[in-house]
């Protein structure tokens, strides 16, 4: 499944195609609707797993387990932001002042292909860490560009 993902994010970021959503659109839009996405996913592993500490896992060697559901419902929407994340990066790359921008989207898509592994393997803490990175590479996009557009 992975050299699945890696082809996808492969075959996106190189690109072809051209779209018609504006760089605007991308900022106002669909960027924030993706960080929500994000914190609504990383706050649903909160609640599910309020004293999840790195630390406390090493000691007891007792990994807090997903459901099959739940693991279900993570990976599809790792897959489908993967796709999102692509479009973005197709936005990103038809306007030349998002050239600091394309190593964020990239970083993203790869998270989140990290991400779907973390699913499969049911490792929660590295799932939220890896949401808290997409965070952070979300907030430097809105500072690189769209806060000055």
């Amino acid at each position: 499944m992975r050299q699945f993902l890696v082809g996808i994010i492969s075959l996106g970021l190189t690109g072809f195609g051209s779209c018609s959503t504006s760089v605007r659109d991308l900022c106002r839009n669909q960027l924030p609707e993706f960080d929500r996405s994000v914190v609504v996913s990383l706050t649903d592993l909160q609640t599910r797993f309020p004293k999840l500490k790195s630390r406390n896992l090493a000691q007891t060697g007792n990994a807090p387990s997903l459901s099959f559901q739940a693991r279900k419902d993570f990976q599809a929407w790792a897959e489908k932001n993967l796709k999102a994340v692509q479009r973005y990066a197709d936005i990103a790359r038809a306007d030349p002042t998002w050239l600091e921008v394309r190593p964020e989207l990239n970083s993203i898509a790869i998270q989140l292909v990290h991400f779907h592994g973390y699913v499969q393997k049911g490792n929660v803490g590295n799932m939220q860490k890896t949401l808290a990175a997409m965070q952070a590479s979300v907030e430097k996009i809105r500072e690189f560009s769209c806060n000055t557009r």
